[in-house]
């Protein structure tokens, strides 16, 4: 991984605390390890929870992580062990647009259950 930036100061910063900095679940979509996959992400669709950086696949999935994001880093932290040894998916930007349609149509959620 080549990491880039944008002074010094922040290069010493990052050295201090490398881990700091990590995106959570390898870098992988946090809301696609709650469903039990790997999917690429955009970096500027991002999230910092408690120190920590989430990653999603796009704005759509942002938008549904950010008013989830409590259950879903739940799902997700007991997924990755088992996801992270798996190969990414594949995933156009179209099949999670009309996926988080629907769920904005028919407030059926994108996963079975939500507990909180």
């Amino acid at each position: 991984m080549t990491w880039l930036f944008a002074n010094l100061e922040n290069l010493r910063s990052f050295e201090s605390n490398p881990d700091q900095y990590v995106p959570a679940f390898g870098g992988f979509c946090a809301y696609g390890v709650s469903q039990g996959y790997k999917a690429p992400t955009q970096i500027q669709n991002f999230t910092i929870v408690d120190g920590k950086l989430y990653l999603n696949f796009s704005s759509y999935i942002r938008r549904f992580w950010l008013s989830h994001q409590k259950h879903l880093i739940l799902e997700a932290n007991r997924n990755w062990e088992q996801v992270k040894g798996e190969k990414p998916i594949t995933v156009t930007f179209t099949q999670i647009w009309f996926k988080y349609q629907f769920y904005r149509l028919f407030k059926i959620p994108f996963f079975p259950k939500m507990e909180d």
